[in-house]
């Protein structure tokens, strides 16, 4: 009776949008991964189309087979469009991306400061949208994103248009075993290249940010305000701010590499368990306050106050 319950539950035929889901997400994944082959990849989808295709044909009269080649089809759809979806909105794709020939040569470029600045060691990393290329007898729109680094006292903060020299480098492989891999980490932020200033080489242009981002940012500081004058030890601070709000700047590496040792680097970032946790509690007050028939509609207040949470850690979940 339990595995019959259990069969119940997991039969992805009760879930249709699952099977749209499935294939659509496995699209998306094989978008964000550079050993997949665009030629391969078509090739072998277009090879599945043909057999699904002659199969439809040789079969036509056996209502099983049709059905699978159908079927079979509207996965491969929804997983091509995954991919093509992907790869489209990958900002390095595009015609004028600030990399591609020959934009890569302009002298300077203007840029949009695009989340807050953090701390690393001795500089400052600012993650940056790139707003224009500047020629010698030009100003060209472009597209794109590079990190920053200033080892200077870093006077910019979010919303900041600097206009920069052009001294992109590419970010480079890690070469030993287990450590941090920052290439394949910024590529998932759609990030390649990077540059290295003083802050006497970048020019303040004015402030251009999304209000929504901007608030929730300057909330986020307001709290890191709060803790670091009520804690005075700074290496407890730290990790507070890390796992209450999320701000891993203030770190201490060694502390970063115990967590990594232990498994448990996920307490130092907002994720689902800070979500979770929160509902739990949530949850549980507005059970002893309400009755069961207000169930639902508490639910959506529950939802609420997470979204909350999401917003004044800087939308860091």
């Amino acid at each position: 009776m339990f595995s019959a319950r259990v069969k119940e539950i997991y039969n992805i035929n009760q879930y249709p949008l699952l099977k749209i889901l499935i294939p659509f997400i496995v699209g998306i994944l094989f978008g964000y991964n550079d050993w997949v082959n665009v030629f391969v990849l078509s090739v072998l989808c277009s090879i599945f189309i043909l057999i699904l295709l002659f199969s439809y044909f040789i079969f036509r009269h056996n209502r099983t087979i049709n059905f699978i080649g159908l079927y079979g089809l509207v996965l491969i759809f929804y997983f091509v469009g995954g991919y093509l979806i992907t790869i489209t909105y990958s900002l390095s794709n595009r015609s004028n991306y600030f990399m591609n020939y020959p934009y890569h040569k302009a002298k300077k470029y203007v840029v949009r400061v695009i989340e807050p600045p953090k701390l690393y060691g001795y500089k400052y990393r600012l993650v940056v949208e790139i707003v224009k290329g500047i020629y010698e007898d030009s100003t060209v729109n472009l597209c794109g994103k590079g990190l920053v680094d200033l080892h200077n006292n870093c006077i910019y903060d979010y919303g900041d248009l600097l206009e920069i020299d052009n001294s992109f480098k590419e970010i480079n492989e890690v070469r030993n075993p287990g450590m941090f891999d920052a290439k394949k980490f910024y590529k998932t932020k759609d990030i390649y290249y990077y540059c290295v200033l003083r802050c006497e080489k970048v020019r303040y242009c004015g402030k251009s940010y999304n209000y929504i981002y901007y608030y929730s940012y300057k909330i986020k500081k307001y709290l890191v305000k709060i803790i670091d004058n009520n804690v005075s030890d700074i290496e407890s601070a730290s990790i507070i701010k890390s796992i209450v709000i999320g701000d891993r700047s203030q770190l201490d590496l060694s502390i970063k590499e115990l967590y990594s040792r232990l498994g448990i680097t996920h307490v130092l970032a907002i994720s689902g368990l800070h979500t979770g946790i929160i509902y739990m509690i949530v949850n549980f007050i507005f059970g002893i306050f309400f009755s069961k028939n207000f169930k639902t509609k508490y639910q959506f207040i529950i939802i609420f106050f997470i979204w909350l949470y999401v917003y004044i850690t800087g939308l860091s979940v």
